[in-house]
Parts: C-alpha cells; sequence; structure tokens
C-alpha cells in the first residue's frame, strides 16, 4: 500500500528567508547559515545607501558583544542618510556605532542640549564636532 505524501505546500516567502544573497561574501554566507542571520545579511548585502559600510555591519552582525540587529540597522541607515558617517579605521569605530544606534543615549543627549537647567558654568561655549556629507560642522553651544 502506497503512503500519501502530505498535501502541505511550503509558501516561497517562507523558502527565501533561508537563501543568502550571492553578493555575500563566502565567510559570512557560512556565519550567516550559522547563526540563522540569513534575513539581517540578506538586508546589509541589499542597502546600497551603506554600500560602503557592508564589511563593517558584517563583522557587527557576528561578534559576541553589541550585536548588529534590525533595528540598529535601520538607525543607522537613518544616521548615513542624514549624511553624516562613520570612520570605521578608527579603533573606537564599534563604540561609536554603539553610541550612534542607542536611541535611549542620543536623546538624552540631545534633550541636555535643548534644556535650558543643563548645568554648564556660565559664559561655557561647547564645539562639539560633526562629520557630514564628509565636511566638519562646529556647532556652537552656549550657555545662558
Amino acid at each position: 500500500m502506497l503512503k500519501k505524501w502530505p498535501k502541505k505546500l511550503i509558501a516561497e516567502k517562507d523558502i527565501l528567508k533561508f537563501i543568502v544573497d550571492t553578493r555575500v561574501p563566502d565567510h559570512y554566507k557560512e556565519l550567516a547559515i550559522k547563526h540563522r542571520k540569513q534575513g539581517l545579511v540578506n538586508t546589509i548585502c541589499q542597502s546600497s545607501i551603506l554600500k560602503d559600510y557592508h564589511d563593517f555591519l558584517y563583522k557587527l552582525t557576528f561578534r559576541e558583544n553589541n550585536k548588529l540587529t534590525k533595528e540598529k540597522f535601520k538607525l543607522f541607515e537613518g544616521y548615513v542618510k542624514l549624511g553624516y558617517s562613520l570612520d570605521m579605521k578608527k579603533s573606537y569605530a564599534f563604540e561609536w556605532f554603539n553610541k550612534i544606534v542607542d536611541e535611549k543615549q542620543a536623546w538624552k543627549i540631545y534633550w541636555k542640549y535643548l534644556n535650558n537647567d543643563y548645568s554648564l558654568p556660565k559664559r561655557y561655549t561647547h564645539f562639539p564636532r560633526v562629520m557630514k556629507n564628509k565636511n566638519v560642522i562646529n556647532i556652537k553651544i552656549r550657555a545662558k
């Protein structure tokens, strides 16, 4: 007597989430499959905005601590869309990346500068350096 196969079909989208984009370097393909990060690796690969950061982001995906998540990826993508950049060659690049994508920390810093009660000494001027469109911008913040 022949057994009947189940008639349940698998949707194409369910299969595609396990396939790694062919443009991803082989080393990262293997890691993506091993750690089940195919979706995130494909998202990185398909981002034309972050093409200069692909290798950096792949490395962040497979770090022990402070791994890249889809939320962090979206925040960093927004950061770059606004014209800001991150020098990946610096030794502190991973640390700065985590500060950039830490939404709570970013808002705390922003709110401190907006708050009139911010405790800067009188007549104190602060010049944080910001990179935008590969130009350094000095922002002048003065306490009242």
